[in-house]
């Protein structure tokens, strides 16, 4: 019997005490959340919605630049060298990262880049 009191009485307390322990962690856990929020995430994603605000005022000027642009291109009849030089330079851009992604040095990307506006020319 005495057993038996012994046994249930530890078995009581250690329910106590982990539930008290759940609940200090969750409530630990929370507050690092928290603190993560107010002091990382909200100043971040304030900062990027704010600028992006003012990078899409900037396209949106931009676009509309182009769009003279080509206007004034097209009445020329230039606007394709235009677009093939920009293609071109994107297509360039994308070949020098897939070298350096590679691990070529900078003077083996320099080669490559001359060998193909070489090839671009022709």
């Amino acid at each position: 019997m005495v057993l038996s009191n012994l046994v249930g009485t530890q078995i009581a307390r250690h329910r106590a005490s982990h539930e008290e322990f759940v609940r200090r962690y969750y409530a630990r856990s929370r507050d690092v959340v928290e603190m993560f929020l107010r002091d990382r995430w909200v100043p971040e994603y304030l900062e990027t919605f704010v600028a992006r605000r003012g990078v899409t005022a900037y396209l949106a000027s931009v676009r509309d630049v182009t769009r003279s642009q080509d206007e004034v291109l097209e009445a020329m009849g230039i606007r394709e060298i235009r677009d093939d030089a920009l293609d071109r330079a994107v297509q360039l851009s994308e070949e020098l990262a897939a070298a350096a992604k590679a691990g070529e040095s900078a003077a083996e990307a320099l080669e490559e880049m001359k060998a193909l506006i070489v090839a671009a020319r022709t």
